[in-house]
Formats: structure tokens, sequence, C-alpha cells
């Protein structure tokens, strides 16, 4: 089948559009899914997501946008849960209707993880390794020392530093910014996309973490058009950042999700549908 991709079973109108903050110059975001031809879901050809020069469309393959949605993918969240559909066959609407399968806890740490990315954007930061006097080794070993660990243990420390990123790192300047978000930090204090970017990904994982769902438009959708107009300050904006951090992390220890995605019922979805389309 030709170019199977350009007739998707699943799509939606995303980015700004879809979160509520769009105005004249919004780009017109798609995103969606197509189920793969036999040749792809069985056989040895590989199709995982088309994107045509020119345009801000992303087409995933079925397999490769349940996978994603396993491993935590936020975006790709977002089309199942999005609120303008632009397009839906029956098989995508009974993926859709299956959202409860990938919603889990795991989401926490990579909308958290993309919120902290952001948020050192918006000042035009990077992280920079700290120079350290004694080797990673000799300090790791001073610790478990201290604690008295056996040597079990002091594989468990070395992992800890590995997964915060040890060796300690400081936050400098971003010395490859592009010019148009200097002048911006320049002007306002900070980047204004990415500042709005924040504080919705925060959110949303407030409500997901807590309802097991999210809202699009966004409820706080006035709060990013101000944001996103630079008239928000960067003191507010970081007592919003701050205020919604650990509101997030509350949100996380108190959740009833799954702490997974319940990968057998989705491995049996996409089977069925595939059984089905051939």
């Amino acid at each position: 089948m030709e170019e199977f991709w350009l007739k998707p079973d699943y799509e939606v109108i995303s980015g700004s559009h879809l979160y509520g903050v769009n105005d004249e110059s919004s780009d017109l975001d798609i995103r969606g899914f197509v189920v793969e031809p036999i040749e792809y879901a069985l056989g040895l050809k590989k199709f995982e997501q088309y994107e045509p020069k020119g345009e801000d469309r992303v087409i995933y393959g079925l397999k490769k946008f349940l996978q994603l949605l396993t491993t935590g993918n936020c975006q790709c969240l977002e089309i199942l849960m999005a609120s303008k559909i632009k397009f839906a066959t029956v098989v995508g609407m009974e993926v859709a209707l299956n959202v409860n399968l990938f919603v889990s806890k795991s989401y926490y740490r990579s909308i958290k993880g993309f919120a902290f990315a952001e948020w050192r954007r918006v000042r035009g930061t990077m992280l920079a390794p700290v120079e350290q006097r004694k080797s990673e080794y000799d300090i790791i070993n001073e610790v478990c020392s201290g604690l008295s660990m056996k040597s079990y243990d002091r594989d468990k420390i070395m992992g800890i530093f590995s997964e915060i990123g040890f060796p300690l790192q400081q936050e400098i300047k971003n010395p490859n910014i592009e010019s148009r978000r200097e002048a911006e930090i320049e002007k306002y204090g900070y980047n204004l996309k990415t500042g709005y970017n924040t504080i919705r990904l925060l959110s949303q994982g407030i409500e997901l973490l807590t309802c097991g769902s999210m809202t699009f438009p966004r409820p706080e959708a006035d709060l990013l058009k101000q944001i996103r107009a630079g008239q928000i300050s960067l003191s507010e904006l970081t007592q919003y950042h701050d205020k919604l951090e650990k509101e997030m992390d509350l949100a996380y220890e108190q959740s009833s999700l799954p702490e997974t995605a319940d990968f057998n019922r989705i491995n049996d979805l996409y089977i069925k549908i595939i059984k089905e389309t051939i």
C-alpha cells in the first residue's frame, strides 16, 4: 500500500490551538497515528513516523505510538486526550477510548523532566560540571565509609550518583542561545514560550496524577497567554513554578494511578487491531 501514512486513523489539532493560547500568528500543529499495513506490522519493513517538510504535522505508526505511550511520552498522551479531533476511524477511536491503559505514575518523571529542561531554557542557562578536587570514586567511598555501608550498598550509591548526573553541576549561561531568545530574556527577564510551556507542563502533570486525565483547552490558558505576552514578571513566574513543582511532587506521592502502563492489555489491543485490519 503506497503512502498509507497519508490516510491516518486518528488526527488531532495540537500545540497552542489545543492548549487555548493560540493567536493569529500561531501555526496549526497536527498529530496522529496510522495502523501500518501487514508488511510493516508483521513483516520486516519498518515505519515509525511521517513528518512532511514545511508542515507542522507528525503521523506515528501505531506500534511506535503505543511504545511511546508506554514509556511516558506526554505529547502522545495529549493526542488521545485532545478535544479537537480532526479525523478518526473506528480503529482510531478504539485506541482513544482505551486511553486509561496508558495512564500511570510513570508520566511524573517524563513530564517533570521536560518541565525542568524548559525551565533552564526560560533563563537561557545550561548545566555544566563543577570541577572537583577529588575523584567521584573517592567522594563516594568517603560517603559510604561515613555511613558504614556494605559493598552492595556502595553499588546503589554509585547508581544514585549516576542518575543525578554526578559529578555535581552548576547552572551557567548557555553560549549557544539564539539571538531572538536572548533579546527576549534581556527585555522580559525570561524566554516567553518556554516560560508558558513550563507552567503548562507542571499544571498538566498535577491534573494527570490527581485525576488521570488532562483538560483541553487548558484551564490556566489565561495565565499562559499573559506569560506568552510578557505580562508576568520573572519573579511572579518563579513563584508559580516553585508552587506548581511542589504540588506536582505531592500529587505524585498521593496519586492512586498504577505505577506503569498496562503493557499486557496494550499488547493485546495492538494484536487485536492488526488482526482486524489484515
